[in-house]
């Protein structure tokens, strides 16, 4: 988790037999719309990934 980025890991599972169908990776950039620039990731969203990933309680 970077100040203005992070990269996203997402897989599709087969539910039944728990084959991983595919792997994507995205990588997540904050941007100010109104400079057209990339801005600083928000505290409350890193706060909230990493609660999510169970790295924040």
């Amino acid at each position: 988790m970077g100040e203005k980025s992070f990269v996203m890991e997402q897989r599709i599972v087969n539910t039944k037999s728990g084959e991983v169908k595919c792997v994507g990776r995205t990588v997540m950039v904050g941007f100010d719309i109104a400079t057209g620039h990339s801005a600083p990731i928000e505290q409350k969203w890193i706060d909230a990934i990493e609660r999510y990933e169970g790295r924040k309680l």
